[in-house]
């Protein structure tokens, strides 16, 4: 922790107790780049302290020349594969964690798009504690998403269950497709579940962008693979920058059906049931 206060304390050039009324030592999470800490500021309000380990820029660094000899070395062992292009955007996504400005900026623009959706929250920022290393935001209480899940399971919770998945679709469809940027790390520890039932978005140190003719064409892809049509499938994937080596669309084809081939079936099972989807 003396690390860490350190830390802290250079962020923002004052001691740790002046900056805050209250401050756990103990991490409450932890991970490779980070700590997440519970604390509380001078006017009285929980928040949530994420604060950089010190230090990994250099170890970063390292870590991209490792990961790109290694992509390297499988080269030869692997089918075909654009291993340049997955190690870019690795580097690109790690680095851009490094910079806590990037998340708080992307955690607020976020918070607003969903700020009106009913049972949907994004914890708020606490923008004079926050810096390039270190983020502060509002403390909020939940449970794991999957938990939850598990729970209403088990109690056979039908209505329950539909409810919070529906909201989490509405939630990542709102992102993806209308916003065109979404929190791209949608594990269930992030993603928690208030006791009354709030489901809570946390982490936002992987955004990724989606540029408008992307949006469009997802959404091409989407309603023609509904309706089984594989040639624009295959040539729409094809104009998004998704092209094999062959220049046939066959695996391209194959790829989007294991991924859509279950909400397809849904859809189908829907509308001869006579459903009719409440928005368009």
């Amino acid at each position: 922790f003396p690390e860490m206060r350190a830390v802290i304390e250079q962020e923002f050039g004052q001691p740790l107790d002046t900056l805050f009324s209250e401050f756990d030592e103990t991490p409450i999470a932890a991970a490779s780049i980070g700590q997440v800490y519970r604390a509380r500021t001078r006017d009285g309000v929980d928040v949530a302290v994420k604060v950089q380990r010190p230090g990994l820029e250099e170890i970063i660094d390292l870590d991209m020349a490792l990961l790109r000899i290694f992509a390297e070395s499988l080269r030869g062992l692997l089918p075909p594969t654009d291993i340049d292009t997955i190690v870019t955007e690795i580097e690109r996504s790690v680095r851009e964690e490094l910079d806590y400005r990037v998340e708080a900026s992307w955690m607020q623009r976020i918070g607003a798009l969903l700020e009106n959706e009913a049972r949907v929250m994004v914890p708020k920022v606490v923008k004079p504690l926050s810096g390039k290393h270190v983020l502060t935001s509002e403390f909020v209480v939940g449970r794991s998403l999957t938990r939850v899940l598990d729970e209403m399971q088990a109690r056979q919770d039908v209505a329950g269950t539909a409810d919070l998945l529906g909201r989490l679709l509405d939630m990542y469809l709102r992102q993806i497709l209308q916003a065109g940027y979404f929190q791209a790390d949608p594990h269930p520890g992030n993603l928690l579940v208030a006791e009354d039932g709030t489901l809570i978005l946390l982490d936002f140190g992987c955004t990724a962008v989606l540029p408008e003719h992307f949006r469009r064409g997802y959404f091409e892809v989407l309603r023609a693979s509904i309706i089984g049509d594989h040639d624009t499938v295959g040539r729409t994937l094809n104009e998004l920058g998704f092209r094999t080596r062959s220049g046939a669309p066959d695996t391209l084809i194959a790829f989007t059906n294991a991924l859509l081939t279950q909400l397809r079936q849904l859809m189908g099972e829907i509308n001869a049931a006579g459903f009719v989807w409440p928005t368009p």
